[in-house]
């Protein structure tokens, strides 16, 4: 679950709290602070290269697929947001 708190002004930052769960009963909250110019390029981002999934059993997941060239971006998505990146078969890509 995400929940976003936004502030406003361009310069304030936008509150993120991600919790995912873990084995058993433990949960895990995570707590980062994003400028509204970043929460607006990775909209952007996400909108012209990547995709927002449900899967029939309800799970959410964010994909973004990008030339093998990008990769330092998708390196720096990773540090900020976590996550994992995978080869695309068959193509020059990475998601």
């Amino acid at each position: 679950m995400m929940s976003v708190a936004r502030f406003a002004g361009n310069q304030r930052p936008t509150h993120i709290v991600h919790v995912s769960s873990l084995v058993g009963t433990s949960e895990t909250t995570r707590a980062t602070f994003f400028t509204s110019s970043f929460c607006q390029w990775l909209a952007g981002l996400i909108d012209g290269d990547g995709s927002l999934q449900v899967s029939k059993a309800g799970n959410t997941s964010c994909e973004i697929t990008m030339g093998s060239a990008d990769i330092v971006c998708l390196r720096y998505l990773q540090d900020k947001l976590g996550g994992s990146i995978k080869p695309r078969s068959g193509v020059n890509a990475l998601r």
